[in-house]
């Protein structure tokens, strides 16, 4: 499989060619930095921004809670999709370190684009302008370029990009050791960004949620 990223990701098979490690080194890179991208937004708006106003909010809502409410959507909806946000986002930075496990990519890159699409319809129904759609666009194709990277073959280690006059942060990055470092620091940002939530309030509009993990372990005491 052969792996180029210029602005967007193609696979072509060849038969007898290997791929330049180059490319394999900045494509891996290019879909580690997207993993940490949608990691972090999705953990971002259930934990510290959850009850925030911001410009993107479904019907100028001033908090997810709220923005369910104008989609139509349950209490118990928005607690479960949730739950599978978070979980898929978590997965990512797992995947990360265990690159040659290619089903948790596809698991959870391939849950967050459903749910981003869901996303993006829910935003059109209520009628929102266009502009509210944009992280969950951005988000939704960060997560079809890490499918379709996962699907190329972007997952070659690479720790040693000095011969092909490449900065040393894409082969590390692409290498065991940078994979596992980046997913740990991935994984260390979610629990400080649960422990803000959970000790500050952020939830304190929601009922109490037993029967959710998430919503358990954030409205405990």
């Amino acid at each position: 499989m052969a792996c180029v990223l210029p602005l967007f990701l193609f696979a072509t098979e060849e038969a007898d060619t290997m791929s330049p490690p180059q490319r394999q080194s900045i494509g891996s890179s290019v879909i580690i930095v997207a993993q940490c991208a949608v990691n972090l937004w999705i953990w971002s708006v259930w934990t510290w921004r959850f009850s925030m106003a911001t410009s993107f909010r479904g019907r100028g809502s001033t908090s997810l809670l709220g923005e369910f409410d104008a989609y139509g959507y349950s209490l118990d909806t928005m607690k479960a999709v949730g739950l599978v946000k978070l979980s898929c986002a978590t997965l990512l930075a797992v995947a990360m370190m265990l690159p040659e496990i290619p089903y948790l990519v596809y698991v959870s890159s391939g849950g967050l684009l459903v749910l981003m699409l869901v996303a993006i319809v829910s935003h059109i129904r209520v009628g929102d302008p266009w502009t509210r759609n944009i992280p969950a666009v951005c988000m939704a194709l960060l997560s079809l370029l890490t499918l379709m990277g996962s699907a190329a073959g972007c997952v070659t280690e690479a720790p040693d990009s000095s011969a092909f006059d490449l900065p040393p942060v894409f082969g590390a990055l692409a290498g065991e050791h940078g994979r596992l470092l980046v997913g740990v620091f991935i994984l260390v940002c979610d629990f400080l960004m649960w422990y803000q939530a959970k000790n500050s309030g952020t939830y304190k509009q929601v009922p109490a949620s037993p029967d959710n993990p998430f919503f358990a372990l954030v409205e405990g005491k």
